[in-house]
């Protein structure tokens, strides 16, 4: 049954990808779902741990809607769908067991409060409001999570969605190289050839693809390099370089013999062999600087001008307020749009997530997935955004309460 819903996933991403008429996408999109939701009845799970999985198995087409066109003409997703479920169910669940509220939630809880003066002071009120649910969308999911969660089934969900993605990918590639036709998120800046498939931005693509990879990074070499080849493959240097960064880590804290660590180093010069083997075919300009720093100093100015409630949330309300793009750093970016009031809060949210998958990188397979993600985070714009942060950290944060309880 698993790999029928590899199969049926990777096959409805294909369809979006190749534009199919609304209705057969539709058609589709509600036959696989309900595969997946069949699978998951038939395991026996929670009603909440089903949600969960519902909506990781749908962030490969998170941003298109479930007719298949833009995201932004209609804002329904089969990945919207689940999730609002899940939070609905939580809220429910939080609110009857008068759950004991940790360190983290009540910052989520904090978070989310300080992010309504950033929404009011907006000069575009759409799109502040926008990001204003996105972000209530990623710290509410987080916020509710169940108490007991099957970590397992969250890897099923991620790993279905990023083979898909990848498949998504590789049809891409071979539909340009070889025929010359473009489909989907496909772009060419100068001397570079960009690959997203159907996500909007490529850089959170990549990330997916290594967070994905570090799951099976000390368990199944063959897949690891499958998936952080495809990370290398949209030419988008986040994925490969949080991933390295992870590595590195692992490396210089690890209490294994000297074998061990030989080891791991050897995959870390494979690993990277293979990433410059496909940069140079697909990204030449692998060490040119694109601009990132000056979108961190500009946030940083833009924050010094307005240190209170910043210039207002929203991607479209940051340019045309400062006249750039937004800050690629999740944090810069926050004290930016939000001031001290919204910055400070989730700058706590962020450094504590960090801090926590960072102690647990060698016991815990999703520490590492989620240590990679908010490295990226510090390289890419709205991260909070990126849909599959959402699971890894709920799967993180699952993990350690259970190692703490034994």
């Amino acid at each position: 049954m698993r790999k029928l819903l590899y199969l049926a996933n990777a096959l409805y991403g294909v369809l979006l990808l190749l534009g199919s008429d609304s209705i057969s996408l539709l058609i589709v999109g509600t036959i696989t779902n309900s595969l997946n939701l069949f699978y998951q009845v038939s395991k026996g799970e929670s009603l909440r741990n089903i949600l969960l999985f519902m909506a990781s198995v749908n962030i490969f087409c998170s941003a298109t809607n479930i007719l298949g066109s833009s995201y932004a003409l209609l804002p329904i997703s089969w990945f919207n769908i689940w999730i609002s479920l899940f939070i609905l169910t939580g809220i429910a669940e939080v609110l009857f067991s008068m759950r004991y509220l940790e360190v983290l939630d009540i910052l989520l809880l904090f978070t989310l409060i300080s992010a309504i003066p950033a929404t009011m002071v907006a000069i575009n009120s759409p799109d502040a409001i926008r990001d204003f649910l996105n972000l209530t969308v990623f710290l509410l999911a987080i916020l509710t999570r169940p108490k007991r969660v099957d970590k397992s089934n969250i890897f099923q969900g991620l790993t279905i969605s990023a083979f898909a993605a990848a498949t998504i990918v590789i049809v891409q590639c071979v539909l340009f190289l070889a025929f010359g036709v473009k489909l989907g998120n496909l772009v060419q800046p100068q001397n570079r050839i960009a690959f997203g498939g159907i996500f909007i931005d490529i850089s959170h693509l990549s990330l997916f693809f290594a967070s994905v990879a570090a799951l099976y990074y000390k368990r199944k070499p063959l897949i690891f390099l499958f998936y952080f080849a495809a990370s290398v493959a949209t030419s988008a240097r986040t994925g490969v370089v949080a991933f390295l960064a992870y590595t590195v880590l692992d490396i210089a804290t690890s209490k294994s013999k000297a074998a061990s660590k030989i080891r791991s180093i050897a995959w870390i010069i494979c690993s990277v062999a293979t990433a410059l083997y496909l940069f140079s075919y697909i990204r030449p300009d692998i060490l040119t600087e694109t601009g990132r720093l000056k979108s961190f100093t500009t946030g940083l100015s833009t924050f010094m001008a307005n240190p209170l409630v910043g210039v207002g949330l929203g991607i479209e309300n940051y340019a045309q307020t400062v006249g750039v793009t937004i800050p690629h750093n999740a944090i810069i970016q926050f004290l930016a749009q939000g001031g001290i009031i919204l910055g400070v809060p989730f700058s706590l949210v962020y450094i504590l997530l960090f801090r926590l998958s960072a102690q647990a990188l060698h016991v815990s397979p999703f520490a590492a997935s989620l240590f990679i993600v908010l490295v990226g985070g510090l390289f890419v714009p709205e991260i909070t955004n990126s849909r599959f942060i959402i699971p890894v950290a709920i799967a993180c944060l699952a993990e350690l309460n259970l190692r703490r309880k034994q």
